[in-house]
């Protein structure tokens, strides 16, 4: 009873918190022409970080690979233990996934159901 009493404080603090947040955003009025530059410029600058991330790492990689002789076997172990992984859990995720009734499991993730186990009303 006290968790669930607990948590009732938090959603009530977080609903007071969502309130004043919404009447201090209320009060900025930003042009959705604004927003779409904005997030127009933000994408253009997350793209050209990647591509430079992208065209560098392999550069880079490449010259490793000149530079040293001698390669680890941890290398080889993460590999062959991906390779092993994916030959076990693969069909059993695959099985999971048709042979299952996905009504429920989609039930289950429903924000209602969470934050109502959250709370501890339900099992």
């Amino acid at each position: 009873m006290r968790a669930a009493e607990s948590r009732v404080a938090v959603v009530e603090s977080i609903e007071s918190t969502a309130g004043t947040v919404r009447s201090v955003y209320g009060r900025f009025s930003v042009p959705s022409s604004y927003v779409r530059v904005g997030l127009g410029v933000g994408a253009g600058l997350v793209g050209a970080w990647l591509m430079k991330r992208v065209f560098s790492a392999g550069s880079r990689h490449v010259s490793e690979a000149l530079n040293t002789q001698t390669r680890s076997t941890s290398g080889a172990f993460v590999l062959l233990l991906v390779q092993v992984a994916s030959a076990l859990l693969l069909p059993w995720v695959r099985e999971r996934v048709h042979g299952s009734d996905l009504g429920y499991v989609v039930k289950r993730m429903h924000p209602s159901h969470i934050f109502f186990r959250w709370l501890g009303l339900e099992k």
